[in-house]
């Protein structure tokens, strides 16, 4: 048997020493600087994050979310799953610059520039910014990233060892985040546009590596059911009803349709619908309009094609994008989409460069001038993102830093009050906080995405009790029902916090009443 050793170092060798390589890495690199330094160095936490502090790393197995925690368990053996953010965060990073290199090459880009601005809106877009706020599991999601990137570019390779390997990898890559997906499904579609728009790939061909990359995503949404199913019966759990998770995959076809159209509108009319927090500037919007307009030019003015069922295919392939990238509306019908899960919808800016790249061009002059405007569209989207993702960072650190401060006023003031002793219980009533003197300068800017919180926001979110222990040292809890009953007319007398007299001591517990027991508040 060869060994295949020097064959491997050959092809590394000469993926090294490739242009199309080193300016996709450099860009990574800036690009990754620009967005995500503030929050590798920060310390910034949201609602899950500091619940998940100093250890965990998130919700696996019982949100359908397997492969997860197998990782998970694996490395908590072997070194814990702490939360630092700028190991995990430099590792998920590292990830992400591996899966840029593998996206291009799946799509076979040729040109240098093509590879760096699909690196840079790849490594920009939210939904990679979002997980960042997560950091305790930041590298497991985007290591999840990475291998829909390898899957797909397996999916397009030949030989029936590559397709079993990209249906058992995207299986994997779904059984850490179900909503990377789309991102393949998305990807496969744009690899199919490609080769429908040359000339010289007859229709044949498009139509059997269409069979092929849809035989890959049924067999990987079937292996990770199968091995769903294995593991909660394995580790004996049951699916959460959170956001619909126990019902994923089950379709209401009378609904059908709705969803098949709003796939659509949250893709070709993206800038103008918006959702998930991805148009949140005017240079984002207009970038997206571009990106548009460029594919559309692109085809009217280089598509000579006059094959019916090259231009029926283009046509099917057009309209299956949008849903492909925007799967999750119909995988997860019952959840709000969160900006984690809209990877796929990264497709949107991709789509000039696939489409100008997959026609022959007659003038040069005029390919120049598309692909000169496409490399600055999607480098000014790149900076546009990079501008919102940091500022929903630097939002995010004022809240924690309003936070800290105001738990530290509220103990502080408790601790003053006449017959307090350490031993004392300290005893929230109520979780809904409503302070008129809470002022958050924050609350009204663009910088909102999936994962950042304001302080206004944040103060009623549920990981309050971990936020008070990690910016004070001090342990409190919530009343229990025993409790609420018991001293139903202690709680009845005294006013809301910060009002004087919203503290009480009794039976040897300091109780601080946030608000009536009875109010219900959803963050």
């Amino acid at each position: 048997m060869r060994d295949p050793l020097p064959r491997v170092q050959r092809g590394l060798a000469a993926a090294l020493r490739d242009r199309r390589t080193q300016l996709s890495a450099a860009a990574f690199v800036l690009t990754a600087l620009a967005c995500y330094l503030y929050v590798l160095v920060g310390n910034i936490n949201n609602y899950d994050n500091i619940v998940c502090t100093p250890e965990g790393y998130g919700t696996g197995l019982r949100s359908g979310r397997w492969m997860l925690t197998l990782l998970g368990d694996t490395v908590g053996h072997a070194m814990g799953n702490f939360n630092l953010p700028l190991f995990n965060g430099l590792l998920g990073l590292a990830f992400l610059g591996l899966a840029c290199q593998f996206l291009w090459r799946a799509l076979h880009l040729q040109k240098p520039w093509q590879c760096a601005v699909l690196t840079a809106i790849t490594a920009a877009w939210p939904a990679a910014a979002s997980a960042m706020l997560f950091s305790f599991t930041v590298h497991y999601y985007l290591f999840a990233v990475l291998l829909a990137a390898v899957a797909v570019w397996m999916a397009d390779r030949s030989g029936w060892g590559w397709l079993v390997g990209a249906a058992l990898t995207l299986a994997c890559s779904i059984g850490v985040y179900q909503a990377y997906f789309p991102l393949a499904a998305a990807l496969l579609v744009l690899r199919l546009l490609q080769q429908c728009l040359d000339s010289e790939t007859p229709w044949k061909t498009v139509a059997l590596r269409a069979l092929r990359f849809v035989g890959v995503l049924a067999a990987a949404m079937v292996v990770y059911f199968l091995l769903l199913q294995l593991c909660l019966r394995l580790y004996h759990e049951t699916l959460t009803a959170y956001r619909g998770i126990n019902n994923m995959g089950k379709l209401n076809f009378a609904e059908l349709p709705q969803m098949l159209v709003r796939c659509v509108r949250c893709f070709y009319l993206l800038p103008k619908t918006g959702y998930a927090f991805l148009t949140n500037s005017r240079l984002i919007r207009w970038a997206m309009w571009a990106s548009l307009l460029l594919s559309a030019v692109s085809l009217a003015l280089a598509w000579r094609d006059r094959d019916w069922k090259k231009i029926v295919t283009v046509v099917l392939l057009l309209a299956a994008l949008p849903i492909a990238a925007n799967g999750i509306f119909i995988m997860a019908p019952e959840t709000a989409t969160h900006t984690l899960m809209t990877y796929g919808v990264v497709t949107l800016f991709y789509l000039p460069l696939i489409v100008g790249d997959g026609l022959r061009w007659r003038r040069d002059a005029v390919r120049r001038w598309v692909s000169l405007l496409t490399c600055l569209c999607l480098a000014g989207a790149s900076a546009g993102y990079a501008w919102f993702c940091n500022g929903c960072y630097r939002t995010n650190y004022y809240s924690n830093e309003i936070m800290a401060s105001y738990y530290t006023s509220m103990l502080t003031r408790a601790r003053s009050m006449e017959g307090y002793t350490p031993d004392l219980e300290i005893v929230f009533v109520g979780q809904y906080v409503e302070d008129p003197t809470l002022c958050d300068l924050w609350s009204g800017t663009p910088f909102i995405m999936g994962g950042r919180s304001t302080a206004s926001v944040q103060i009623n979110e549920y990981g309050r009790l971990r936020m008070i222990v990690m910016s004070t040292g001090m342990g409190t809890r919530y009343a229990t029902d025993d409790e609420l009953a018991q001293y139903a007319d202690s709680i009845a007398a005294a006013p809301n916090y910060p009002a004087d007299g919203c503290m009480w001591i009794e039976d040897g517990k300091l109780f601080i009443r946030l608000c009536d027991p009875s109010t219900v508040y959803y963050y």
